[in-house]
């Protein structure tokens, strides 16, 4: 015997989300059936099944407001990651603008020793 849970979009007059029974071991499950179990953590709350992430979780408004805090952290992680990000980028675009101007100073510096050397020599004749 399997459990197999029928899932509701909308809470039931009873508020789940929904149904439970077991079934044979062959029975197939398709939508809008699953076997996939209610994880122990939720079970107090308010389990709903989310479709796109073939995953429960609680819909009740303490697993809500939960979702939201730690949404509201990894935004403000992000937030400071980015940061880090853009101030590393800054900087390494200073440090190449610094060399490119190094290369090309460097050129310049080249170019007129090589024009120097390349001046002819003046011969002076004893006569």
């Amino acid at each position: 015997m399997k459990k197999v849970y029928t899932v509701y979009q909308t809470p039931q007059p009873n508020g789940a989300y929904f149904y439970v029974a077991d079934y044979a071991d062959d029975y197939p499950t398709d939508y809008p059936q699953t076997e996939v179990p209610i994880p122990d953590e939720i079970k107090d709350g308010l389990p709903k099944f989310n479709w796109h992430d073939n995953s429960w979780h609680d819909a009740s408004e303490e697993g809500q407001a939960k979702l939201l805090s730690d949404l509201q952290k990894d935004n403000t992680q992000l937030k400071n990651d980015l940061k880090v990000e853009q101030n590393a980028r800054i900087e390494a675009e200073s440090e190449r603008d610094t060399l490119k101007q190094a290369v090309t100073s460097l050129g310049l510096q080249v170019a007129t020793l090589t024009a120097q050397s390349a001046k002819p020599t003046e011969v002076t004749e004893n006569v």
